[in-house]
C-alpha cells in the first residue's frame, strides 16, 4: 500500500511520516530524494544554473540550497520553472523505488506500507497516480505559523514561503483523506493508528516497537561486550596458569632466601 502524505508548511506532515516510519513503513521524502538529484557537474545541475544564475552554484560545484530556495521559491512562476527541470527525473526514480520490478530475475522487498512525503502537493500531481491514496495532514494558518515559530523560524520566512503554498481548502481537495491536526503530536499518531486500522495494514504495535527499541540497544552494546569478554581471556590466559600453579606449589620465597644467604656467607640489607 502506497500513501502520498501531503500538507503545508508545519502542518504535521513530517511528524506523520516519521511515525509510520518509525512503526515500520518505507519512508520516502520527495524533497531529500531531489536533493540527492543535484550531483555536481550534472545535467540537472547545469541546468537549474543557467535557470536561476550561476551563482547558485558553490566553488566545487554543489549547488547552494540556501540561494536557490530563495530565488525559486519567490513567485508561483519560479516554482514552476524549477519544477519542470527537476520532476522529470524525480517521478522517474520515484517510480522505480514505488513500482514492483518488471523482470522475473530480479528479487526486490516490498514494504506492508510505502509512505512518500510530498511538500509541494499542486505541483507534484502528475505523481499521484503511483499512489493508492493521498492524505493531507491540515491546521490553520495562523497555527501553523505559530509552530513555525516555535522552531525557530523567522516569521517573514514562514510568509513568503506560505504564500506560494496552496490555502487549506485547495490543499485537501487534493487528498482522498483529510487529516485535521489541531491537537497534540500524540492526537495526530493516534489518528494514523486508527487510519491504519481501517485500511487493514498491520505495522508494528508499542510492543514490537519496545522490543525493537531493547534489541537496537542490546545491537550498540555489542562491540563493547565483545572488548570486554577479549579482555577477560586475555587476562585468564596470562595469569591464570601462575594464580593456579602458585596455590597448589606455594613456594616459601622467604625461608629460600634465607637458606640460600646463610649458605653463602651473604649478609642481607633488607
Amino acid at each position: 500500500f502506497t500513501v502520498f502524505v501531503i500538507g503545508n508548511i508545519a502542518s504535521g506532515k513530517s511528524s506523520a511520516a516519521r511515525y509510520l516510519a518509525v512503526r515500520g513503513a518505507l519512508h520516502l521524502d520527495l524533497d531529500r530524494m531531489a536533493k540527492d538529484l543535484y550531483i555536481p557537474g550534472s545535467p540537472l545541475v547545469m541546468e537549474v544554473a543557467d535557470a536561476f544564475g550561476w551563482d547558485v552554484l558553490a566553488a566545487d560545484g554543489s549547488l547552494r540550497t540556501a540561494v536557490l530556495a530563495e530565488r525559486a521559491f519567490a513567485t508561483p512562476e519560479t516554482i514552476a520553472r524549477l519544477n519542470a527541470i527537476v520532476h522529470p527525473p524525480l517521478f522517474e526514480q520515484l517510480a522505480v523505488r514505488i513500482l514492483p520490478p518488471q523482470c522475473c530475475s530480479t528479487v526486490m522487498p516490498s514494504a506492508q506500507l510505502t509512505v512518500v512525503e510530498v511538500s509541494a502537493a499542486a505541483s507534484c500531481t502528475d505523481a499521484f497516480g503511483l499512489a493508492d491514496e493521498v492524505l493531507a495532514i491540515s491546521a490553520p494558518r495562523p497555527m501553523r505559523r505559530q509552530r513555525a515559530l516555535d522552531r525557530g523560524m523567522d516569521g517573514a520566512d514562514f510568509d513568503r514561503r506560505a504564500d506560494v503554498q496552496p490555502d487549506e481548502d485547495e490543499l485537501c481537495a487534493l487528498a482522498q483523506t483529510v487529516m485535521l491536526n489541531t491537537g497534540t503530536e500524540q492526537e495526530l499518531f493516534v489518528a494514523l493508528d486508527r487510519w491504519l486500522t481501517e485500511r487493514g495494514i498491520t505495522l508494528m504495535n508499542e510492543v514490537s516497537l519496545r522490543r525493537r527499541t531493547r534489541l537496537l540497544a542490546w545491537y550498540r552494546t555489542l562491540p563493547l561486550v565483545c572488548v570486554l569478554a577479549v579482555g577477560v581471556i586475555s587476562f585468564v590466559y596470562s595469569f591464570g596458569p601462575a594464580l593456579l600453579f602458585r596455590s597448589m606449589y606455594p613456594l616459601q620465597y622467604e625461608s629460600e632466601i634465607a637458606a640460600s644467604s646463610s649458605a653463602h656467607g651473604v649478609t642481607r640489607i633488607w
